[in-house]
């Protein structure tokens, strides 16, 4: 009986161990994974958000789509048009863009639209048109290495 139950015993220890060491197997892909940093993206429809500095609304945006992509350098991406209106004190619409793509970057404080950007000044009565355009928070200019037609 003894005999018996060390055999029985060595064999559960021995069949124990194997599966212990083969079932801890991992693909080197599934380990190459673990370490890689992972995008977090973010979506939605219908926008309307209002812009204000030092207590006064300074302009609205509205899109149909924003995507929010967490990466090393956080993005805004509006891949389905955009609108903006800048109001003046007055909380009246001075100037209006639009384009059919626009990104922003947080951290760098910079924007990019394309396609069909048109910024309207409703006050002067003049049209900006052209296929991209850049804007610079830190500098406060807009600039482009694309045609601009001005009317």
């Amino acid at each position: 009986m003894t005999n018996f139950f060390l055999h029985t015993s060595s064999r559960a220890a021995v069949f124990f161990l194997c599966c212990l060491f083969f079932s801890c197997e991992n693909k080197m892909s599934d380990v190459e994974d673990i370490g890689k940093k992972k995008v977090s993206r973010e979506m939605a429809t219908q926008i309307e958000s209002y812009m204000s500095q030092g207590g006064e609304m300074k302009a609205k945006l509205t899109a149909p789509l924003m995507w929010r992509t967490q990466t090393d350098t956080p993005m805004i991406e509006f891949p389905k048009t955009l609108r903006v209106d800048f109001f003046s004190d007055s909380t009246k619409i001075e100037s209006r863009l639009t384009a059919k793509y626009g990104r922003y970057y947080e951290r760098l404080g910079t924007v990019f639209l394309k396609d069909s950007v048109i910024v309207i000044n409703l006050v002067k009565k003049d049209t900006l048109r052209c296929e991209e355009l850049n804007w610079d928070r830190n500098k406060e200019i807009f600039f482009t290495d694309k045609k601009v037609f001005y009317s």
